[in-house]
């Protein structure tokens, strides 16, 4: 954030532009036999050498291509500033086919906490170096230097506290007996890059990079809050369903409480941004972002949706058919990507609600296979949302006016004004018609962790 308001719009885009092309690449770089070498259950020193090896390979390959073409690259973008870029980013295929196979083993090995050690030092430590050269007057190299320390630390720190080191060899059976798994763990990562960055591509070589930093900063703060909610949430949600999945009816009650408390926990979270996402845009990184925060209150209405259709996703899951979140999962990356290519025409804010009005029409296809798989009613897996649902338009609406009513200047003052306002009601409203579903939801959560 702090290095958004440093930077120029067109650098931020810059550096967003770069992304997809070293995500995507990096995506490459494993082909998924590190995550075969977490499932596998034996492996011996051949299937980690033959790994490393394989990673190495293509993230040399990689780094020399990229240092090779990226001035075309460049040119065929009509993006000059693009290879200036991609040419030092590239160094992170090396420091990821290095990270990669350490990594897997502490993940094995369950050593998670070094693992958090060795990322929240790097990631200080990057963020320190580039908000250094920022200041200094750097620009965009500020944040090229945070991205490349982050990536030779890990590197370096995986190394080292895996404590083994790994010999240049290559055995093909070796490799052969972790392939079935890896071709499936490689496919579900690329939808992933494809679905988080392949975006990024389109309004960048359509619209601009100027544009495209625009959205960046928007589509970073949705991701974030996406992914710290819905993790919050799925640290319920898979041990619960896990432990009962044979008993529809535990599963039922565990569903219509669970629903309940997601609405209770995301909607108002969700309808916030919607309301004042523009303002909390503003006081973040200042007012040459506010048209960010109009794309970021649009992207906020999805969250709605998502909410909705998050605790499908898991329970089918959980219950051995991660095939069908796979293909659903496939269809809406495709699906964003063409309607973010066929509305770039007509402005960024006006394909992001193209796009929000897709995620309407994927709803019921999810709700569709939803019954499909489990066999569950639709109506009644829905029906716990709609009271926080209400409350939270009820409150929605009641800031909403006052806001209007009072007219602030959009910014610090109006932000702190909705966000009081907001809450406030939302939290009375909560007390005094749902005390009882906040208590359940509390018991559940106690009951999951025992």
């Amino acid at each position: 954030i702090w290095l958004a308001r440093q930077l120029e719009v067109e650098e931020v885009g810059v550096i967003a532009y770069a992304s997809f092309f070293v995500f995507l690449s990096s995506s490459l770089v494993d082909m998924g036999f590190a995550a075969a070498l977490i499932q596998k259950d034996s492996i011996s020193r051949e299937h980690i050498e033959s790994v490393f090896f394989v990673n190495l390979a293509i993230g040399i390959t990689l780094f020399a291509a990229i240092l090779i073409w990226a001035d075309s690259l460049g040119l065929l973008l009509n993006e000059p500033m693009l290879s200036g870029v991609l040419q030092p980013l590239s160094a992170k295929f090396l420091f990821g086919a290095v990270a990669a196979v350490p990594m897997a083993l502490l993940k094995r090995n369950m050593m998670f906490k070094e693992m958090a050690i060795i990322n929240t030092l790097s990631l200080c430590v990057g963020t320190l170096v580039g908000v250094f050269i920022v200041m200094k007057g750097g620009g965009v190299w500020g944040l090229i230097a945070q991205q490349l320390l982050l990536g030779v630390m890990q590197a370096i720190g995986y190394m080292y506290v895996n404590g083994s080191s790994f010999n240049i060899s290559f055995k093909y059976a070796a490799l052969k007996e972790l392939l079935q798994f890896s071709v499936h763990s490689f496919s579900i990562r690329m939808i992933g890059a494809a679905n988080q960055q392949g975006t990024n591509f389109i309004i960048g070589y359509l619209m601009g990079t100027a544009t495209l930093g625009v959205f960046s900063v928007a589509n970073r703060i949705h991701q974030t809050l996406n992914l710290l909610l819905h993790e919050v949430v799925s640290q319920v949600l898979f041990p619960v369903f896990s432990s009962i999945q044979d008993d529809r009816k535990r599963i039922s009650s565990a569903l219509f409480t669970i629903n309940k408390g997601t609405g209770y926990l995301l909607f108002p979270i969700y309808l916030f941004l919607v309301i004042s996402g523009q303002d909390m845009v503003i006081t973040l990184v200042g007012d040459r972002w506010s048209e960010s925060g109009r794309v970021l209150s649009i992207l906020a209405i999805g969250g709605l949706s998502t909410t909705i259709v998050y605790t499908t996703s898991t329970l089918i899951v959980s219950i051995g058919r991660p095939d069908v979140i796979n293909y659903l999962n496939s269809l809406g990356t495709i699906g964003k990507l063409c309607v973010f290519s066929l509305f770039s025409y007509a402005g960024l804010a006006t394909a992001s609600i193209a796009w929000i009005v897709f995620l309407a029409v994927m709803f019921p296809i999810r709700m569709y296979y939803f019954k499909k798989v489990y066999d569950y009613e639709i109506g009644k897996y829905i029906h716990p949302f709609l009271k926080p649902l209400t409350l939270t338009f009820v409150s929605g609406m009641v800031t909403f006016l006052m806001l209007e009513t009072f007219s602030f200047t959009e910014g610090l003052n109006r932000f702190l004004f909705s966000l009081l306002v907001f809450f406030a009601i939302y939290s009375i409203l909560i007390v005094m018609l749902s005390k009882d579903d906040l208590s359940n939801g509390y018991k559940l959560v106690l009951n999951s962790k025992k």
